[in-house]
């Protein structure tokens, strides 16, 4: 709970900075697509769905966001509950952006191993983020590169240390706020 205020305090507060622009994404683990989860092992189950739904709001060199990842064949869901990256417009290509940042998440996993149901709920796991957008001038729609860098949840870590994730994304404007 203490997350989600924190969250609707700061998108609350964000109108009174400058220009801003309200926006919603969806994407799809690129990695997942044509892969899956278990490529080249015993457990293989091929190509999978991987989405993940994001709530942007743009200021003029910032930019925050929430996000919710659902990969309903391993059982994994993440929660980036905040994040906040610093943007860099028209570099390198006219009408693309680049972003570079940092985020807060959660990780619940459930499994179920003979017929018990386990679960690893890892909070306050921190990683970093790029993103690269291309957006056609005056177009409410674009589309984007986002990978990330993260702390694996806690059941991963005999294994490995972090995660990695590529999306690709399509964004879409809801609406443009101008303050003077």
């Amino acid at each position: 709970m203490q997350k989600l205020i924190i969250l609707i305090v700061l998108f609350l507060c964000a109108p009174s900075i400058t220009a801003q622009t309200l926006q919603v994404s969806i994407g799809q683990d690129i990695r997942m697509a044509y892969e899956g989860p278990y490529y080249n092992k015993a457990n293989d189950i091929g190509p999978t769905w991987n989405i993940e739904g994001r709530i942007l709001l743009e200021l003029e060199k910032w930019r925050l966001w929430t996000a919710y990842e659902v990969h309903q064949e391993i059982n994994y869901t993440k929660w980036t509950f905040l994040a906040l990256d610093y943007s860099i417009k028209n570099f390198p290509i006219r009408n693309t952006t680049v972003y570079g940042g940092v985020e807060i998440s959660e990780i619940l996993r459930t499994e179920v191993k003979d017929y018990h149901p386990s679960r690893d709920h890892s909070n306050f796991l921190l990683g970093i983020n790029g993103e690269i957008k291309y957006r056609p001038n005056k177009s409410a729609v674009g589309i984007s590169i986002s990978a990330s860098i993260f702390q694996a949840e806690m059941s991963l870590r005999q294994y490995k240390e972090y995660r990695t994730e590529v999306f690709f994304n399509v964004i879409i404007d809801i609406f443009e706020l101008n303050r003077e």
